[in-house]
């Protein structure tokens, strides 16, 4: 005795019933039943995907830019800028300067925050950070308050700027220049510049404090550390005596 009825034994409305209950081959399905049956069995390597994408379009892009010649490595301790994004500086220097930039970056680090009358731990990373950037012979440019002048003066860290600046510019300059307080030595030796009368850092808001220039031990492009002190001084603002 047949428990089931064989298929051309079956009524019509019975068939209809058979045939929606049957499971439908990929190809019967519609739109919606075909994304419905992909997500079903392909949701994990979806989701991988769509994951490893996200990721790569945020860290690729980034290690092709560094991978490019810095034209200019600079460093602003304890500015107002919050990040290179945030402001026009260093393309308006490209521009006037006439550097081509095609394979190449400029950068502007923002982030250091150094206070030496403070041994936070925030302080203690960016001097750490700051201290890795010297040694490696990346930094090229760097802009400070006075107590992180001399420290890092009175360790070595930034170049004499008689020796590299040309001689018009140095005597131009002179007039602003600063030594190291522990410098001994019997010739005067001048590692930093006063730009706290730059009407560009004026104009940014740059620092609240009064900025000095350095150019740093080993600088890899000197020519175009002497271009944006050159930048940063074009134009000078008339500062309030009191």
């Amino acid at each position: 005795m047949k428990l089931f009825k064989d298929s051309d034994q079956l009524s019509t409305d019975e068939k209809t019933a058979f045939q929606a209950e049957r499971p439908k081959s990929f190809r019967e399905l519609n739109f919606q039943g075909k994304l419905g049956y992909i997500w079903g069995y392909y949701k994990w390597w979806i989701l991988g995907l769509i994951i490893f994408i996200t990721i790569a379009a945020n860290t690729i892009p980034g290690i092709i830019e560094n991978h490019k010649e810095a034209v200019l490595y600079t460093a602003f301790v304890n500015t107002q800028i919050m990040n290179q994004e945030s402001t026009d500086l260093m393309d308006d220097f490209v521009a006037e300067a006439g550097i081509d930039m095609d394979g190449k970056r400029i950068v502007l680090d923002t982030s250091l925050i150094i206070n030496r009358n403070r041994g936070d731990n925030i302080s203690m990373q960016c001097n750490q950070k700051l201290l890795a950037m010297f040694s490696s012979n990346m930094l090229d440019v760097l802009l400070c308050d006075d107590e992180n002048f001399q420290f890092y003066a009175e360790n070595g860290c930034f170049q004499s700027l008689e020796e590299i600046l040309p001689k018009d510019l140095f005597e131009k300059y002179k007039p602003y220049m600063l030594r190291c307080d522990t410098d001994d030595s019997e010739r005067e030796i001048y590692y930093g510049i006063s730009v706290k009368t730059s009407k560009v850092l004026v104009d940014e808001n740059a620092y609240i404090v009064d900025p000095i220039f350095t150019i740093c031990t080993n600088a890899s492009q000197p020519e175009n550390a002497v271009k944006f002190l050159e930048f940063l001084m074009k134009e000078e603002i008339e500062l309030d005596s009191k």
